[in-house]
């Protein structure tokens, strides 16, 4: 069973700690106090402190509007596919189509399910990947040792490594949006689908962000 409840609470945890650990460090960023910010909001320190705590999760679109002004950044709200956010949480590269009808109209989890969303990506490789591949292989070997590198020039070898982490953290939290129950632990089922996943995450290390 697929918890609507446990994506409720996913959810509910990146807003209230995301908008809350990103208004200190905008704070931090200007080495301002929690007073000096309340002064630029016309509020107070208790205020400052509330939008600032991780479990308030109470924060108007009135206030952050104000503290988007006062930090003199954008601020951007709005409906996205669970798929989006995983890929966000997880820092899975993710290309954004911008506006459009495509995303007024948001697809929902279910939607996503039944048309593969939350699949691994093909095992078919790209040209991208057999270069890396190729020079994976061309840096286990030795055969680079006598070559040059250039200062600053990217590292195929460490791209790759890093790309491997992100999907790691992307199929971790894929799992507990999808595999978990009503409260909120994870399902076993006879699924062979599941057992498949399960055995995939046990093989791999867990890689991700916390909540």
């Amino acid at each position: 069973m697929k918890s609507k409840d446990a994506r409720i609470r996913f959810v509910d945890s990146h807003l209230s700690k995301g908008i809350a650990f990103q208004t200190q460090a905008l704070r931090d960023n200007e080495e301002w106090s929690q007073q000096q910010l309340a002064d630029e909001l016309g509020s107070n320190q208790n205020a400052v402190y509330r939008l600032e705590n991780p479990n308030y999760g109470k924060q108007t679109l009135t206030t952050l509007k104000k503290v988007a002004a006062v930090f003199d950044v954008a601020l951007v709200v709005r409906f996205v596919p669970f798929s989006q956010l995983v890929d966000w949480v997880s820092g899975t590269p993710h290309v954004d189509p911008g506006l459009g009808p495509s995303t007024l109209g948001v697809p929902s989890f279910q939607s996503e399910i039944e048309h593969g969303a939350f699949e691994e990506p093909s095992v078919r490789k790209s040209a991208e990947d057999k270069q890396l591949d190729a020079a994976l292989a061309k840096k286990i070997s030795g055969e680079d040792a006598i070559q040059d590198r250039v200062e600053g020039a990217p590292n195929p070898v460490m791209e790759r490594e890093s790309a491997t982490q992100g999907q790691q953290a992307r199929v971790a939290i894929i799992a507990l949006v999808t595999n978990l129950n009503a409260g909120g632990f994870p399902y076993y089922g006879d699924s062979s689908r599941r057992a498949r996943q399960s055995n995939r995450l046990d093989q791999s290390s867990r890689v991700g962000p916390t909540w």
